[in-house]
Order: C-alpha cells, then sequence, then structure tokens
C-alpha cells in the first residue's frame, strides 16, 4: 500500500500567495491562533501519536450461494469470523509506521504493513487473497488420476452418445468451479534532498483452481474441470528527478508468467470415431515474460506553454516446447517445424503532449487554452511463420495451417482546445460558460491482416454552462468515420472466410455520439443529477457481419443532506445497447438477419444517521437491478425468437454502529440478497441433455441469501507529548 502525500511546494509559490492575499489581510482584525492545532502539520520534537483498532466478530450465511461469495468467500452456507484491525505510530523527527489487517476470516483477507520516515523514504509490504467463485452445481463423471490427466471411472462405458452412457449417473460428482489468487508485494520509495526520487516495487501472485475448457474429438464434445496453476512475478522500477521547472523520469517493467501445468490429457467419453482416438491432449498458457524500459520528460517553456513526452521499449518472448501433434499412435505425423514457437514482439511508444494557456501571448486570446497530442504504438511481431500439419482432435490429419504473426503500427494526432465564454458573456461572480472542442485522427498500419491501412477522423464540441447558481448544464455532440482499405481474406487464416464478411474492428464505419448532462442544487440540502448518451454507428460497407449497433442511456441521481446529521439518496440508471447483424448459411450472400437488444436497469435507495444521540451511526440501502436479453431472428429460413435472457437481483443492506464507550463500538450487519437468471443456455441443460456434448450440468444462478453480523471494535491508544498538553482542535 502506496501512502498519498503531498507534493513539496517551491517556496517562491508561497511568497506569491502571501504577498497577493496581504492587501486583503490588512484591515482585518488579529485572530489568535495560540489554540490551533494542525493533525497534518510536521511533529513538534518528542510528540509521538500512537493508535490501533482491532475488530472481532462473526458472519452467519444462511445458505450456500457461489454467486453471494463470488469474490469475498462467503459462498457456504454457515459461520465467518469476522476479523480485522490497524496500528499505526507517527513520531516527532517523522519516522511512522501504519499495519492494517482486513477480513482475516474470509478468503478475500489482505494485510499491509508500511513503515518509513515521512518525506525520505518507505518500505511497503502487503498480502492479498482473492477468490472467485463461479458455480458450485458443476458435475462431471472424470476423476484426477495419479498424473494428473483426468481419467474415466472403473466400469465406464462408453458410447456414441450421452443418453447411452449407462455408467453416467452413477459416475457423476460434483465439484465446486473456482480459483484462487494470492498476491504478495514488497515495495518501497526513497526522496532526496537533491530533487532525486526512487521506487521500487516487487509483486508474487499465484493462482490456482479449475475453470471450464471445451475438448473436442471432431463430432463429440465435453466440457471438462481445466487445472489453473499460474505464476505471475513482476517487477516495477522507476527514478526521477523533479524541479520546479519540469521533470524526467527513468523506468523499468518486468512481467514473467509461468504455467505450472503446461498441458492437459483426458479420457474420451465416447466411442471413438477413429481407431486410437481415446485420449485427449491440449497445451495450456505457454510461459512467457516481457521486459519494458520507459522514459518520460516535462519542462515548463516559458509562462505559455507546457510539454511533456513519454517512450518506452518493450518485448514480449514465448518459448514453451511444442507438444506432439498428437496423442494418437496410430496416426503417422511429419515433423514439427520447429521445437518451440520461439516468439518474439517488440512494443514501441511515444507520445507527446504540448499544452498553454494562448492568453498569455495575445490579450485577445485571454481565456483560451489549447492542447495539442501525438501518440506513436508499434507492435512489431519477429515470430516467424511456419506450416504446421496438425491433426483434428486427435482423429485425423487436418491438412496445414501456417501460423499468422500479425502486427501494427498505429499513430494518433489530436487537437484540443476550450475558451472561456464568461469574459464575453460578462457573468456575475460564480457564474460560468466554457466552450470546447477537439479533433483527432488515427492511422493504422496492419500486417498478415485482412486490411493494411485504415484511418478514423473524429471530432466533437461540447458547451458548459453554469447560468445561475444552482444549475449546470453540460452538452457534448460528436462524430467519427472511419475509412479502410479494401478487405482481402488474410491466406492461412485456417477455415475458410466468406469473402463478404467484415470483422467490426476494422469495417469501414460511421458513427454518431451525444451526452446531455444538468446538475442542480436546490434549497433544503438537495442536489439532482442528469446524464443521458447516445452511440449510434453503422458499418456502412458490410454486407456480413454486425451491420449497425446503438448504445443509449441515462442516469439521475439524487441526494438530500436533510440535516447535518440525516442524509438520504436515490440512483437510477437505463441503458438499451441494441445491434444488427447478416449471416450466410450458403457461404454466399446474405440469407438470414438478426437483432439483439440489452437492457440493463439498476436503482438504489439509502439513508444515513450519524451521530444520533451521540453514538448511533445508521446506514441502510437498497438495490435493484434489472436486465434483459432478446435475440431476434428478424429473416432467414428458421426465423424465430430466442427464449429471452433475464437477471434481476435485488435487497436490503442495514449497517449499525454503536459506540458503547469512548473506545468500543458494536457493529451490526443485516443482508439479504435476492438473485434469479433465466438462461437457455444453462436452464435445463444437464451432462446428457445433449446427445454429442457431455456438458458440466452448470445451473442458472438462483438463490435467496440472508447474512448476519455481528463484531466488537475496540480502540486503543493516542496521542502524548513530552512534558506537553496535547494541543486544542482548530476551530
Amino acid at each position: 500500500m502506496t501512502e498519498q502525500r503531498l507534493a513539496p511546494t517551491p517556496a517562491r509559490i508561497s511568497v506569491r500567495w502571501v504577498a497577493a492575499v496581504a492587501p486583503l489581510l490588512a484591515g482585518a482584525s488579529p485572530v489568535d491562533t495560540s489554540q490551533w492545532g494542525c493533525e497534518f502539520c510536521p511533529f513538534e520534537d518528542g510528540e509521538t501519536i500512537a493508535n490501533a483498532e482491532a475488530e472481532a466478530g462473526s458472519i452467519y450465511v444462511d445458505d450456500s450461494a457461489a454467486k453471494f461469495g463470488e469474490y469475498d468467500g462467503l459462498n457456504e452456507e454457515g459461520s465467518y469470523l469476522a476479523l480485522g484491525g490497524s496500528a499505526r505510530q507517527r513520531q516527532g523527527n517523522g519516522l511512522f509506521w501504519n499495519a492494517v489487517a482486513q477480513d482475516l476470516g474470509l478468503d478475500s483477507r489482505s494485510v499491509a504493513v508500511s513503515g518509513g520516515r515521512e518525506g525520505d523514504w518507505q518500505i511497503d509490504l502487503g498480502y492479498v487473497a482473492s477468490p472467485h467463485n463461479v458455480f458450485d452445481t458443476t458435475l462431471t463423471p472424470f476423476a484426477v488420476g495419479s498424473d494428473q490427466s483426468l481419467a474415466l471411472p472403473t466400469g465406464w462405458v462408453r458410447a456414441g452418445n450421452t443418453q447411452n452412457m449407462t455408467a453416467l449417473d452413477s459416475s457423476l460428482r460434483r465439484y465446486d468451479l473456482e480459483a484462487s489468487r494470492e498476491r504478495w508485494s514488497l515495495g518501497g520509495r526513497v526522496d532526496l534532498a537533491s530533487h532525486w526520487s526512487s521506487e521500487l516495487n516487487y509483486t508474487h501472485e499465484t493462482r490456482d483452481g479449475q475453470r471450464l475448457l471445451g475438448s473436442s474429438f471432431i463430432t463429440t464434445s465435453s466440457q471438462l474441470p481445466a487445472p489453473v496453476d499460474f505464476v505471475t512475478d513482476q517487477l516495477d522500477w522507476s527514478a526521477r528527478y523533479e524541479t520546479a521547472e519540469g521533470a524526467i523520469g527513468l523506468g523499468y517493467f518486468g512481467s514473467f508468467f509461468s504455467n505450472r501445468r503446461w498441458d492437459f490429457v483426458w479420457s474420451n467419453p465416447f466411442t471413438a470415431i477413429a481407431p486410437g482416438a481415446d485420449q485427449g491432449r491440449s497445451s495450456l498458457a505457454p510461459d512467457n515474460s516481457f521486459n519494458q524500459v520507459a522514459l518520460n520528460f516535462s519542462r515548463r517553456l516559458g509562462e505559455v506553454w507546457y510539454l511533456r513526452m513519454n517512450g518506452s521499449l518493450g518485448r514480449g518472448k514465448q518459448d514453451d516446447s511444442f507438444p506432439p501433434y498428437t496423442t494418437n499412435a496410430l496416426i503417422t505425423t511429419t515433423p514439427l517445424p520447429r521445437t518451440s514457437l520461439d516468439g518474439d514482439v517488440d512494443m514501441r511508444h511515444f507520445d507527446l503532449q504540448l499544452s498553454g494557456n494562448l492568453g498569455r501571448l495575445l490579450p485577445l486570446l485571454q481565456g483560451l487554452r489549447g492542447k495539442l497530442t501525438y501518440r506513436y504504438d508499434e507492435r512489431d511481431n519477429g515470430t516467424l511463420q511456419a506450416d504446421y500439419s496438425y491433426v483434428e482432435g486427435d482423429t485425423f490429419p487436418a491438412g496445414v495451417a501456417t501460423n499468422v504473426p500479425y502486427g501494427y503500427r498505429r499513430q494518433d494526432v489530436s487537437l484540443f482546445g476550450e475558451y472561456d465564454l464568461g469574459r464575453l458573456l460578462r457573468l456575475d461572480p460564480g457564474n460560468m460558460a466554457k466552450l470546447s472542442g477537439g479533433w483527432d485522427r488515427e492511422e493504422w498500419d496492419r500486417s498478415l491482416q485482412e486490411t493494411d491501412n485504415s484511418t478514423e477522423d473524429r471530432a466533437w464540441v461540447r458547451v458548459q454552462v453554469r447560468p445561475v447558481s444552482w444549475l449546470a448544464l453540460d452538452a457534448r455532440y460528436g462524430g467519427a468515420n472511419r475509412d479502410s482499405d479494401p478487405y482481402i481474406i488474410s491466406a492461412g487464416a485456417g477455415a475458410p472466410q466468406n469473402p463478404l464478411l467484415r470483422k467490426f474492428n476494422l469495417a469501414n464505419r460511421e458513427r454518431d455520439f451525444w451526452d446531455l448532462g444538468a446538475d442542480f442544487s436546490l434549497p433544503g440540502g438537495i442536489a439532482l443529477s442528469l446524464d443521458g448518451f447516445h452511440r449510434d454507428d453503422d458499418y456502412i460497407d458490410s454486407t456480413l457481419g454486425l451491420t449497425s449497433s446503438r448504445d443509449v442511456g441515462g442516469t439521475a441521481d439524487l441526494s438530500w443532506s436533510v440535516t447535518e446529521r440525516i442524509a438520504a439518496f436515490a440512483f437510477y440508471a437505463h441503458q438499451e445497447i441494441t445491434s444488427e447483424q447478416s449471416g450466410s448459411q450458403s457461404f454466399g450472400a446474405p440469407d438470414w438477419r438478426a437483432e439483439s437488444r440489452d437492457r440493463i436497469e439498476s436503482a438504489s435507495v439509502g439513508l444515513r444517521l450519524s451521530e444520533l444521540g451521540e453514538r448511533w451511526n445508521v446506514q441502510f440501502d437498497y438495490f435493484l437491478t434489472d436486465s434483459r436479453g432478446e435475440i431476434d431472428m428478424l429473416t432467414g429460413p428458421a426465423a424465430t425468437t430466442f427464449p429471452p435472457l433475464n437477471i434481476r437481483s435485488h435487497g436490503p443492506r442495514l449497517n449499525v454502529v454503536f459506540r458503547a464507550t469512548p473506545t468500543l463500538e458494536i457493529i451490526g450487519n443485516l443482508q439479504y440478497e435476492h438473485f434469479d437468471a433465466d438462461d437457455w443456455a444453462l436452464d435445463g441443460v444437464e451432462p446428457d441433455t445433449m446427445a454429442s456434448i457431455l456438458s458440466s450440468g452448470a445451473d442458472a444462478y438462483d438463490y435467496d441469501v440472508n447474512l448476519v453480523g455481528l463484531s466488537f471494535r475496540y480502540s486503543f491508544g493516542g496521542a502524548s507529548k513530552e512534558d506537553s498538553a496535547a494541543p486544542a482542535a482548530a476551530p
């Protein structure tokens, strides 16, 4: 955990500020500051501040649901330990240390420790564990063998379809599809008096568990619990020299990924359609590394301009050994063209930004600010191409495929300007009017992709107005146009592609967009914010693929400060995403068209009561999320409507804190959550529902969970000062 701190301010800025405000204070009455205290001022010699708090209690969950405890580990029915705390000490000479522990009784626990001397150096140590619970309803007949492969149980009867697997029902076992992540971190920084500072951070992360992997033997498939066993080490170092006029910095970043399971082997539960196709094998994510050096520079150019530049050079490598083409010993294969991919990708980046207050150049330009930005990114893929005579599903030779090491160069130039319209309109103090706009051009130069070059121009204009003190308006409108070179299907792309098909990220596109916002500060402590947006994309030359899309929505946010101790809030958001696409079953002209519509709504209301009776703090809120997805086949031989996809979740939450004594707080939590989903891809789909697919049998989420928590938090320690009483708080 890195502690936030204020950057040192040059002394001459303080002098200018004092000179500016001195005339305003000349006629003021003297202020008695003898009893003022400053919590963030430097410590006086001999002063030590130390305090700590510890929290312990219990959490009870009345039902098991993977989704409810997806990221915090509260996924099983039962009791959990609520345990945490913090401690810190600050000494008069600037030495300090902090320690924070959270959720130690849960799978989502964390610990952070830091120490150092203010303004000189700091060391940080951290640990974070985070679970990811996906399903607790998954089923499989497989068992993990001694060699970590997936083996079928004794007595298994292979069949050509799942309905004829006579040992399937008796062999199924339930397992939780889940993964856990643990991250250790160690870092530090040092600030030198000669304007230099340096920072070094190291992280070690492991991830263990399982994920669903689809296997294929051409005509049959299975959903398998594949292993997850990753290790990632990262190192991040930077050094920086900074003055009032600018700064220069140098940095290094390295990431090193290792998979402790480089392949995955399983038995074929179906009757093999070719001799020897009784076992499958798949490579998992390969070991890889990335190293990058970076340089950044900033400089003030006189009183008008400010220049910033950033550049970096990086290289990614991957050279894990290839497995054989197949595990089927009855298939004769040619030798692999190389023993590993020997992948090598160079990444280059450069950006430059020149910003300025143009009003300082000419009086006529008062209120005008501008910014020019240039950005360059390159992916230079040095991986060699080769022809691979692959085997399809460990069943039969399938021809030759060539790896496609694509690369690109991207350049972007943008202009931004903002003008203070208040100077022309002569608005009252506190009111505001601004006019801003921007333009940018993005150019892509690609290799081994369907289009070699594309250019996109974007432009927008924005008006911000505060005509009266209680109202602020914001409106933006813009458009974009992407124009690409002729679309040519890449050679060696694997399965044949329809020449009329266009990938949406490479296709010609026209876009319109607008945003509107209004903020109201009303009497009685009421604040209201209204926002809306609209995006409309038209893929003007796409015969097949995505042809159009629209994204519209809005939010309303209301808060009410009833009194200094009572506050209420309400929030609502609505979004609709619609898209159309065309396809061809005949590998020719379009013969079907489909529309998908996604609607998402969310709302919440809440109430906060603070320091009631000087002892009670209460917070209550209720949330609701509701979404619906629809897919309609508008035209085609099987024009129909798919079953809708629905997700609905809602529930109240109550948190009460009672200060029993000045050092003891009693904390209570109540929560109810309802979640249900309608998903035709999961509902009613058992392992043997589909004849040619042995599925996981996972159910769509559907649960009602209550949570009750009770804990006690004790605070102790405080400030001590030799031969002096603690200063009074500032008024």
